[in-house]
């Protein structure tokens, strides 16, 4: 049995109204748009939030008051949604995002930050798409949205290297008639790493194709999986995968999130499911919602508990 519970809000910390919090438990913490949460593992009281104009706000006391840090110049229309604060070393967040344009490091929990991407031109985060390994602490994965690479750090998010380029086997039609295979770039909007078994990372894409890697991201497979429920109306890529999660008893349960643009592109999107670890998908739920976030938790009764945040 599961709960779904739907908040039609760009991010929870971010806009929840003060008529909700007496109603629901929800309390509004910034008043301001954000995009991201990174909490410190080992002390919950302190908090990270990505906002706008590659602003970062932060909290040592649970999100009850907030420090405002720009990591460097600001830039108007950049959005830090992308976040992690390191296993290995708390002190280090690693961030990025939608016109950001790097990939910035702070060694010293947020009061200071460096790029650490000189040699990755356009770094581009479309959706969740920086991931710390789960077995390995201070490895680090992402996927660019704007080359198709997917980059690796082993010295906690010091230094990158490419290790792969998504690409999708594709059958495309000549003009003469004949039909050939061929491999077509991928767009990847999100990442996700099983929790139990780092070997496997997923990479979702514009499109919605999802991408298997069982090699830590070195190859890449491609079983038909595209998430979408309908054809797009006015652009044929008008739908991304923006965010994996991963069921916290059974990992092979997984679940993705989807965006799309235009809002006549219905139905599309939705919140959908894989039972096998990321293979093989199917509908869950809102075949007609732009969402942009899910978590998932399993209660003591051993019911799931759904949330998904909004796009559109």
């Amino acid at each position: 049995m599961r709960k779904v519970f739907t908040l039609f809000i760009l991010m929870l910390i971010a806009f929840s109204s003060a008529e909700s919090a007496k109603t629901y438990g929800w309390k509004r913490l910034l008043p301001h748009a954000t995009f991201d949460v990174a909490v410190n593992p080992y002390n919950f009281n302190t908090i990270y939030v990505g906002g706008y104009s590659r602003a970062i706000y932060k909290s040592t006391d649970g999100g009850e008051t907030w420090a405002t840090k720009y990591m460097v110049s600001p830039a108007a229309r950049a959005k830090i949604n992308n976040m992690l604060c390191s296993h290995l070393d708390t002190n280090v967040i690693i961030a990025g995002g939608i016109q950001v344009g790097d990939l910035f490091k702070s060694a010293n929990s947020g009061e200071d930050w460096k790029v650490v991407s000189k040699n990755i031109p356009n770094v581009y985060l479309n959706g969740k798409a920086l991931f710390e390994d789960s077995e390995n602490p201070g490895h680090f994965y992402f996927g660019n949205f704007e080359s198709g690479i997917i980059f690796e750090s082993t010295d906690n998010g010091e230094t990158w290297d490419s290790i792969s380029i998504v690409m999708k086997p594709t059958k495309l039609q000549k003009p003469d008639g004949t039909i050939i295979d061929t491999l077509i770039r991928q767009q990847p909007t999100a990442i996700g790493i099983r929790p139990d078994s780092s070997n496997v990372i997923l990479a979702g894409n514009q499109g919605g194709a999802i991408m298997v890697s069982q090699d830590r991201g070195r190859t890449w497979t491609f079983n038909g999986s595209r998430l979408a429920t309908g054809k797009p109306a006015y652009e044929p890529d008008d739908v991304e995968v923006t965010m994996f999660y991963f069921n916290d008893i059974n990992p092979r349960k997984v679940y993705a999130v989807i965006t799309y643009v235009f809002p006549h592109n219905t139905p599309n999107g939705g919140l959908w499911r894989s039972d096998d670890g990321g293979y093989n998908w199917q509908l869950a739920a809102f075949p007609d919602t732009s969402f942009w976030g899910v978590a998932c938790k399993t209660l003591a009764n051993g019911e799931e508990e759904i949330f998904v945040g909004g796009y559109r």
